[in-house]
């Protein structure tokens, strides 16, 4: 038996409008279907479902999407574009768990994690990258590389 298992987003009217916004943003998205009551889409290849469930519950950070990035041009890219409208819990940066991170709250209240791939493997190649992190009030990825 088989069973599919993905994150159900509660909305108090708009998760058509949100999933549209969403699919703007992460690569390989589209909608699968929608009705008054619901919307039901793809991020990057994750199915999630969408509920215009009205005002009882709101997101909240205990829960969170960690988003695995590939490049700087990825990382920029889903910060900026799920930053706007939303607010920064944590700035990109580093903290004791991870070499870079960044944690941020969407304008639908939904959290996001965004986090590169390949820091560790970085400053495990280079130790001049990480003296060079703590240089960075943002850091560039490709600079790390050639630290």
């Amino acid at each position: 038996m088989t069973h599919s298992i993905y994150p159900c987003l509660w909305f108090e009217e708009n998760a058509q409008a949100a999933f549209e916004w969403y699919g703007s943003i992460f690569p390989h998205s589209h909608m699968i279907e929608t009705n008054p009551y619901a919307a039901k889409a793809s991020f990057s290849g994750v199915p999630f479902l969408g509920m215009n469930g009205g005002p009882t519950f709101h997101p909240n950070p205990s829960i969170s999407f960690m988003v695995i990035c590939e490049s700087q041009n990825e990382i920029d890219h889903l910060w900026n574009r799920l930053i706007e409208g939303g607010s920064i819990l944590m700035e990109l940066g580093q903290y004791a768990w991870s070499d870079y991170y960044g944690w941020l709250q969407d304008q639908y209240g939904f959290s996001w994690q965004i986090h590169p791939e390949n820091l560790s493997e970085i400053f495990k190649q280079n130790p001049r990258a990480q003296a060079a992190a703590f240089k960075m009030k943002k850091l560039v990825i490709e600079d790390l590389i050639h630290a």
